[in-house]
C-alpha cells in the first residue's frame, strides 16, 4: 500500500484496519486508516480517513491500488461503504 513515508507531513494516527477480500478484478488486500495530515504552510495537523485496495488482477505480475481520501471524519462509515460499493464494480481491461 501507499506509505505515508512517500508523503511527507502524513502520518497514520490510528492501528490500521487490513482486510483481505474477493473482488471481481481479482483478489484484493483493503486497508483504511485514520491519517494526520500536516496543514498548509505546516499550521496545524488535521484528520483525514483513507481507504486503499491493492487488487491483483489474476494473469497480472502486478497490482492495481485505488485510494480514497476524505477529511469529513464524521461520515467516514458511510464513505468507507461508499468506497466498497465501488469497488465492487471495479474491473480491469
Amino acid at each position: 500500500m501507499a506509505s505515508t513515508q512517500d508523503r511527507p507531513g502524513v502520518r497514520v494516527a490510528n492501528e490500521p484496519e487490513v482486510t483481505r477480500l474477493d473482488l471481481p478484478a481479482g483478489p484484493a488486500v483493503r486497508v483504511r486508516a485514520l491519517l494526520s495530515v500536516r496543514r498548509f504552510l505546516g499550521l496545524g495537523r488535521r484528520l483525514s480517513q483513507s481507504v486503499q485496495y491493492a487488487v491483483f488482477p489474476p494473469g497480472s505480475e502486478g497490482f492495481v491500488l485505488v485510494a480514497f481520501t476524505w477529511d469529513a471524519i464524521g461520515c467516514s462509515h458511510e464513505l468507507a461503504g461508499l468506497a466498497d460499493e465501488l469497488m465492487v464494480t471495479f474491473r480491469t481491461a
